[in-house]
């Protein structure tokens, strides 16, 4: 069959002859995206790469993007872990999978009681506990929930809020990166800091000075950090963006960062 140029690395349904019963041909179809090959094609399925033989192709046809599979609740639980180890509070209290973090209210990620499961209570009860806390480190009460969370729903259920007063953004993506994709390019001005938590790299800041943004020296900065992280032991790298930074997200797109999750900060209504 001849295969139209046109769909080389688009995402197709293909399908192919595997063998033969009774005098019949047998067909197998995949899905993924398109490798044109001189004398066979590749299809990248979410099960893995499959290589039919040209003069095996049957059909193909362009067909639209996947829709992205959300990660379970426990592998964020995890990065959300991750995150919080890596920037960690000065002051900090376990309540069942739950969080309470105070630091003199220097970031809202760490003057916050991250909320990851069962408090151990119910959750009115943990919620008086946050206010406690927080009245007792002299920070706001606040909570942080992965967005459509269970534990999203519950504290909202108990009449939490969306913190809509929070400066840099209430509402944050949480991207992530195979180190591996990430290389460094030439020198930078600016800084980045970064930690290594398991094998996660975690960037916690990033900057330019301003006469020499806009030149390619934050793609940079993260390349330098993923080099140092990989000889680190670390494979993956994960930070957190406020949704209203969009100069930084299309920086972290643009050099391999996807979306895994989202987080935002809730507090009471008063």
């Amino acid at each position: 069959m001849d295969l139209p140029e046109s769909l080389d690395g688009r995402r197709v349904s293909l399908r192919h002859r595997v063998g033969e019963r009774d005098g019949r041909p047998l067909h197998s179809d995949a899905v993924g995206e398109l490798t044109l090959g001189a004398d066979a094609v590749t299809v990248q399925t979410r099960r893995g790469p499959v290589r039919v033989r040209r003069d095996a192709v049957v059909a193909v046809r362009a067909v639209p993007p996947a829709v992205p599979r959300r990660p379970s609740w426990a592998v964020v639980a995890r990065l959300e872990e991750l995150c919080a180890d890596a920037w960690p509070a000065l002051v900090e209290q376990r309540m069942g999978a739950w969080r309470l973090r105070a630091a003199g209210g220097y970031t809202a990620r760490a003057n916050t009681a991250l909320a990851l499961g069962d408090p151990g209570m119910p959750v009115p009860d943990a919620l008086d506990a946050v206010r406690a806390f927080a009245a007792a480190h002299g920070v706001p009460p606040r909570v942080t929930v992965p967005a459509g969370s269970p534990w999203d729903t519950a504290v909202g259920r108990a009449g939490w809020t969306i913190d809509v007063g929070h400066g840099a953004g209430a509402e944050v993506a949480v991207l992530v990166a195979d180190l591996r994709t990430l290389d460094a390019g030439g020198a930078a001005v600016g800084q980045v800091r970064a930690s290594v938590v398991e094998d996660h790299l975690h960037l916690a800041w990033l900057e330019v000075v301003p006469a020499a943004r806009r030149r390619g020296l934050g793609t940079d900065l993260v390349a330098a950090a993923a080099a140092w992280g990989r000889g680190r032991g670390a494979r993956f790298g994960v930070l957190q963006v406020a949704l209203r930074n969009t100069g930084a997200r299309a920086l972290y797109a643009s050099t391999g960062w996807t979306e895994h999750h989202r987080y935002r900060h809730l507090v009471p209504v008063r």
